[in-house]
């Protein structure tokens, strides 16, 4: 940038329009503060939306929930948490710190910040969305008040933590949370060591991973989250507890069931070429027999040399061992099966649908229908409601048969089938019906 150009940004414009917080963390998170660096409206958008948003929205959420349950830690005694996710985040928040303060105290103010950026998506896109659920439910129950104290404990910390990048959100933060004083006028956080599980982060990075490819699959196939399907299989070398994350990845994944095997034999087949950067001059004149010999091997044949890692071949009147080295592996899913690879896991689901996903599937679309429609008639969030619902006799069977989706889902005090006045136009896909929320 240059002022005699005429080509310099007015920084007090890029305040008002992004925030003096986002202004910051765009310019200490992005290079060394001593270094040259490229600088633009758009690196200040992205750590608005990606940082600053995000962290806003994240105490947004807790203090709408605390409001709504008259919340009030000094009424509830510290407790060590229990539930899974609680203890995980905890780690995950000490780990960061732990980072953070390393860097800090080398005066590096760029990768500390890359550390809390991945903690705050972690926060939200993974505790958060987890935890929903719990914030949701009736009643103050042990598991709900261990929710509120652990994502309050959190924010006091991470509102310490961001203090020297973000000062205002920071401010603002502590001083909602019921923190004493100003936040700049506190010391900064410490790290509790005995919080940290690095074991359980490790399994919940894998979980995650495997919600990830299994979501890609999904994405590549066509198939909606909304609809349940009947098994995911994940074949793995590394150790992992699957009972401890199974419910998550199932939940995540809307699947039926989840199995562990060490090959991936069960779901794939392997079709091989001939690699002819490194195995033409190799096997020269017996490259074309080779390549038609592999055209047709079977798949228990191609299954056995993935397993020994080579393939003896006989071609030409000749006896030819092939390594694994010498070709091009290509892996397809069995029929009925869709897979992904990635992070040293394969995963796979069983794509075929029956009557019942079906009908489950159907039903997860009213659901978001019915909640896109509470939102339009902004109904506060615990507000139960009447349902009258004009369907056709797919549709009511569906519903009748997992009517009890349906009330875990969305809030509601009764539900009837009926044609009547006044009612709402509602439809997804190719399906159409009356909606009436009382």
């Amino acid at each position: 940038m240059s002022k005699s150009k005429g080509n310099g940004i007015d920084p007090w414009e890029v305040i008002e329009e992004f925030g003096a917080d986002a202004f910051r963390w765009a310019l200490l998170s992005d290079s060394a503060p001593w270094s040259s660096k490229r600088f633009s409206k758009r690196i200040v958008a992205e750590a608005k939306y990606k940082v600053i948003d995000t962290i806003h929205n994240t105490h947004a959420f807790y203090s709408l929930y605390a409001l709504i349950d008259v919340f009030k830690p000094e009424e509830h005694p510290a407790q060590p948490p229990v539930n899974e996710l609680d203890r995980w985040i905890l780690s995950r928040l000490n780990t960061t710190l732990q980072n953070v303060v390393k860097g800090l105290e080398t005066y590096d103010f760029m990768n500390p910040a890359g550390q809390i950026e991945a903690f705050v998506d972690e926060l939200s896109n993974w505790y958060i969305r987890r935890s929903r659920d719990r914030f949701w439910s009736r009643g103050m129950t042990p598991d709900k008040v261990s929710a509120y104290q652990t994502l309050r404990k959190v924010l006091l910390t991470l509102a310490k933590m961001i203090a020297p990048y973000a000062p205002l959100i920071a401010e603002d933060m502590y001083g909602n949370l019921g923190g004493e004083g100003s936040v700049h006028l506190t010391d900064y956080p410490k790290v509790n060591t005995e919080a940290i599980d690095e074991t359980l982060e490790r399994d919940m990075e894998t979980a995650r991973h495997i919600v990830e490819l299994a979501r890609n699959v999904r994405k590549e196939t066509g198939l909606k989250t909304r609809q349940p399907l009947s098994v995911l299989i994940v074949s793995m070398e590394q150790p992992f507890n699957l009972e401890r994350f199974a419910g998550i990845i199932q939940d995540e994944i809307n699947v039926k069931n989840i199995r562990v095997e060490q090959s991936d034999s069960s779901f794939v087949t392997y079709h091989f070429k001939l690699n002819l950067k490194v195995a033409g001059k190799k096997y020269g004149k017996l490259v074309e027999p080779i390549q038609g010999y592999l055209k047709e091997l079977n798949a228990a044949d191609a299954q056995k040399a993935v397993d020994n890692g080579y393939l003896d071949v006989e071609v030409a009147g000749e006896s030819v061992r092939i390594t694994l080295d010498d070709l091009l592996v290509e892996k397809q899913g069995k029929q009925g099966f869709a897979s992904a690879s990635g992070y040293q896991l394969h995963v796979a689901l069983n794509t075929t649908l029956t009557e019942e996903l079906e009908q489950e599937g159907l039903v997860r679309e009213v659901i978001r229908v019915i909640q896109d429609a509470r939102k339009k008639m902004d109904l506060p969030i615990d507000k139960r409601v009447q349902l009258t619902l004009d369907v056709d006799d797919e549709l009511r069977a569906a519903l009748e048969r997992f009517v009890h989706v349906l009330r875990e889902s969305v809030l509601v005090s009764d539900v009837s089938f009926a044609k009547i006045a006044d009612m709402e136009t509602v439809s997804f896909g190719d399906k159409t019906f009356g909606l009436h929320i009382v």
